[in-house]
């Protein structure tokens, strides 16, 4: 829902009304990819990406006052990986792939 999605009441909103005028059985919610590694303590530039993380999948939980399941995304751990090394994951993987395969498990 672009643009719909950066304001909390509009996306709680909109997400009921589609889950209703669809009579889908959950509503999924995509928060910012830097979500997960917020609790790393990474300092995050939210300068190109709507502020939010968690908490906004929270939000739209609270807001839709529906009583429906609210699915948020789920990133894998190389896609954590990469937000927490800044692409460095890549050279790990490359002089050490067996290391980094075990540190994903």
């Amino acid at each position: 829902m672009p643009d719909i999605d950066h304001g909390q009441v509009q996306l709680a909103e909109a997400a009921a009304a589609f889950r209703k005028r669809l009579d889908l059985d959950f509503v999924k919610s995509m928060p910012n990819g830097f979500y997960r590694v917020e609790d790393w303590g990474c300092d995050i530039d939210f300068s190109k990406i709507t502020h939010g993380g968690i908490g906004k999948v929270l939000r739209l939980v609270r807001l839709t006052g529906e009583d429906v399941p609210v699915l948020a995304a789920a990133f894998s751990p190389l896609t954590i990986a990469n937000k927490l090394s800044d692409l460095a994951h890549r050279a790990h993987l490359a002089d050490n792939p067996l290391a980094v395969m075990l540190g994903l498990k």
